[in-house]
């Protein structure tokens, strides 16, 4: 029993009422996972894969474990992580909840732990079933350009061969071959050769396979690469297409990822759907 107290119209009335008896807190309920998936490389753009693992942790802000998982090469998307959190409808120790801000631990092959590098807007859990990307690069970057310090440092003998001085402009084309400086970062080659750039070095069709198109493609260590088809430039409708190394099995794979220490050139086969397409590769 409680005793309530009313003031009304400045005359104190006691009012016995029954209290509600106490109902019991909902049990917490498991809601379907939420993930951070992407793609981890080191200062050259190299990615990592399961020979040279990365570990990524994910943490609370109390510094609790919720997940963690190694990076490795998947051969149907350009990411080489996946990290998956358990997500419960209320807080329970061990697993997230929607909308809290996590913390993200990456340590190297080597053991050097990387913190602070996902910042707290792209750090939060968002809705069961979703995933976010968190593209990762274990790498200083002072001046913020997308571009790591330490390969500034690895490409000085270059840009002093071909006599450039600092500071390195990476939307510049040192070499003139078309492609700025990030891009060559990007795709692994030389900024200050002409020689050295990514471009497809054949298309052609091959007597006994005419329903496919053939593409001799430069692959660097550590990248993924990916074709796309349009029926059209006018439109500019793009769509990533599967291929196959193999002319004599169907297309499947829809991303070429290299290894880290793989340099040099790779086959692909395209199957042709209509008169008429437009190709291009992508690296990343």
């Amino acid at each position: 029993m409680k005793l309530w107290r009313a003031i009304a119209g400045g005359v104190c009335v006691g009012v016995l009422a029954c209290a509600p008896a106490a109902r019991a807190a909902s049990a917490p309920v498991a809601l379907v996972p939420f993930a951070f998936a992407g793609r981890i490389v080191d200062y050259a753009h190299i990615a990592y894969d399961e020979n040279a693992a990365v570990e990524v942790r994910v943490k609370n802000l109390s510094g609790e474990l919720l997940a963690k998982t190694l990076t490795q090469t998947r051969g149907f998307t350009s990411c080489n992580y996946v990290v998956t959190l358990p997500v419960m409808s209320r807080a329970v120790a061990g697993t997230a909840v929607v909308g809290e801000k996590v913390v993200f631990e990456f340590v190297d092959p080597d053991g050097k732990i990387y913190a602070g590098l996902v910042a707290e807007e792209d750090a939060i859990v968002g809705n069961p079933g979703e995933t976010k990307t968190l593209n990762i690069v274990l790498a200083s970057d002072a001046d913020k350009d997308g571009v790591a310090d330490e390969y500034l440092e690895s490409i000085e003998y270059w840009m002093w061969q071909r006599g450039i001085d600092g500071p390195y402009d990476a939307q510049a084309d040192y070499d003139g071959d078309g492609q700025s400086n990030y891009a060559e970062y990007i795709a692994g080659t030389n900024p200050c050769d002409a020689t050295d750039r990514f471009s497809v070095r054949q298309m052609a069709c091959e007597e006994g396979i005419e329903d496919y198109v053939k593409l001799r493609v430069p692959v660097v260590q550590g990248r993924s690469y990916s074709v796309a088809a349009a029926d059209s430039l006018a439109k500019s409708v793009w769509r990533l297409i599967p291929f196959a190394e193999d002319p004599s099995k169907p297309p499947e794979s829809t991303y070429l990822n290299t290894g880290p220490a793989e340099v040099g050139y790779r086959t692909i086969f395209v199957k042709k759907d209509g008169p008429q397409h437009f190709y291009k590769v992508k690296v990343e």
